[in-house]
């Protein structure tokens, strides 16, 4: 497999669906890209991932990420 640590494969397609800036709940500044992996075989595992401890519910609630109900071919990662 050509991909790299986190999930992502190089060469290959993903859509960019919004970008947001915020404070985190301890105050620091981050940004975060909305992606979505049209082929759902593998899951992002950076920072920001699918059950991540930086997610707090209201950022959950913000940036509308339910994965559990969505399905996981989206994900949020920092850049």
């Amino acid at each position: 497999k050509d991909y790299l640590d986190k999930g992502l494969y190089c060469s290959h397609s993903y859509a960019v669906l919004s970008a947001k800036a915020f404070a985190d709940k301890t105050g620091t500044q981050r940004q975060l890209v909305h992606v979505r992996n049209p082929w759902i075989n593998e899951q992002w595992t950076g920072q920001f991932k699918y059950g991540s401890t930086l997610w707090s519910e209201e950022l959950r609630k913000e940036l509308k990420f339910y994965p559990e109900e969505n399905g996981h071919g989206q994900f949020w990662m920092p850049f």
